[in-house]
């Protein structure tokens, strides 16, 4: 007799997805939106503030695009889309993937570009659909899937995960930085970043290359 054994993985995505199927007409109910497929995994939120935010001008404009990866032992990922707003910042979706590879973040952003055309059409992204902008932190493999389903978007890095890459390069011992220039370093670059005079700029950036 052969003893077939399922893996814990494969037990708990059949899960999820059995779950999501029973639930679907229940988040319907409530205006909500919930899509998901299965290979690759890829599950997209809508809530009815979601799909109201999509009518703010500034999402025409720009979108922050933030991921959270390891969410749980399976390693899925979780990726927010908002957009700035007088009130502060107000997602536009959600959108759940398994880790954060080209082929999972392509599959789950077309699913969230699918999915606005069904539930919100044209408004979708600022009645453009899509932003003139994604801030994104330096994944490359995010930064990739975005480029191909929105290509007319442009991507920039937001200043915070700018300068936690580079302060993470000065730290990293191949780099052969020494750890007492570090912090002056850092500043530096910090000075070159939030300046904007032109002048003072080449200066920073000659003081940088000397040290």
């Amino acid at each position: 007799m052969y003893k077939i054994v399922i893996s814990p993985v494969l037990l708990r995505s059949h899960f999820v997805i059995q779950k999501l199927r029973e639930k679907t007409n229940a988040y319907l109910d409530e205006g909500c939106v919930v899509k998901f497929s299965e290979k690759p995994f890829a599950v997209v939120v809508l809530t009815l503030l979601m799909k109201r935010a999509h009518d703010i001008e500034f999402a025409r404009h720009i979108v922050f695009c933030d991921s959270t990866s390891s969410c749980d032992a399976d390693q899925h990922s979780i990726t927010f889309f908002l957009t700035p707003c007088p009130a502060g910042a107000v997602p536009l979706g959600i959108v759940i993937t398994k880790g954060q590879t080209d082929e999972s973040y392509y599959s789950g952003f077309t699913l969230f570009k699918n999915t606005l055309s069904e539930a919100v059409g044209s408004h979708a992204f600022g009645h453009q659909g899509y932003p003139d902008i994604f801030l994104t932190d330096n994944c490359s493999a995010e930064i990739k899937a975005l480029k191909m389903v929105w290509p007319k978007s442009e991507n920039q890095l937001c200043k915070f995960h700018v300068l936690q890459a580079v302060w993470r390069w000065l730290c990293d011992s191949k780099n052969g930085i020494s750890s007492d220039i570090r912090q002056a370093l850092m500043y530096s670059f910090q000075d070159i970043l939030y300046r904007f005079e032109y002048c003072i700029l080449k200066i920073q950036k000659r003081s940088l290359k000397i040290r």
